[in-house]
C-alpha cells in the first residue's frame, strides 16, 4: 500500500515539476533569444505597414471611382496608424538600448532589461498580427445611390396640363 501512495506522489511530483522546468524556459527564452524577438517584431511592423500602403492604394481608387469608404475599412487603417505612430516613437528602442545595456561592470547582460524588451516586443508582434488578421475586406468602398423621389404638382395635373410637371431627381 505505501508503494502505490510513494508511486502516485512521484508521479505528481514529477509532472509538478516538468510544469515549472516549461514555464521557467519559456521565461529563460526571453532573456537569450532577444533578438529573434526583435527580428520578428520588425517582420510584422514591415508586413503591416505593407498591408497599409496597399489598403491605401485601393482607398484612393475607390475615391476617384467617387465611392465612400466602409466604416470598418476607415476604423482599421485608424487603429493601424495609431499604432505605427506610437511605434515611431521609438518606444522600441528606448527598450533595445536597455537590453544592450550591460551590468556588474560591464561583464554580464542585463537580464531584467532583455526580458522585459522581449515580452514587449513580442506583445507587440501579436498586436501586428492580429491586424494583419483583421484586413480582410471585400472591397474598400461601395457607391452611394440616393433614393428616386417623385414630385408631382396635383393642381397641374388637375388643370389637365400633361405629365411634364412630374420631376423625377436623383
Amino acid at each position: 500500500m505505501e508503494a502505490v501512495a510513494t508511486g502516485g506522489a512521484a508521479r505528481i511530483s514529477s509532472e509538478a515539476a516538468k510544469g515549472i522546468f516549461q514555464e521557467a524556459k519559456r521565461h529563460i527564452r526571453y532573456v537569450i533569444f532577444y533578438q529573434r524577438y526583435l527580428k520578428n517584431f520588425e517582420d510584422k511592423l514591415q508586413k503591416l505597414i505593407e498591408k497599409r500602403s496597399s489598403l491605401h492604394q485601393d482607398i484612393v481608387v475607390a475615391e476617384r471611382n467617387v465611392e465612400k469608404i466602409k466604416p470598418d475599412v476607415q476604423g482599421w487603417c485608424h487603429r493601424v496608424d495609431k499604432t505605427i505612430a506610437e511605434e515611431e516613437t521609438n518606444k522600441v528602442k528606448v527598450f533595445q538600448v536597455k537590453a544592450e545595456d550591460k551590468c556588474f561592470f560591464g561583464l554580464c547582460p542585463s537580464i531584467k532589461s532583455r526580458y522585459r524588451f522581449s515580452r514587449k516586443v513580442e506583445k507587440d508582434a501579436t498586436t501586428f498580427d492580429d491586424l494583419i488578421k483583421e484586413c480582410q475586406f471585400n472591397g474598400v468602398g461601395y457607391r452611394d445611390v440616393p433614393e428616386a423621389t417623385v414630385h408631382t404638382d396635383f393642381e397641374t395635373l388637375s388643370q389637365g396640363r400633361s405629365f411634364s410637371a412630374i420631376s423625377w431627381s436623383l
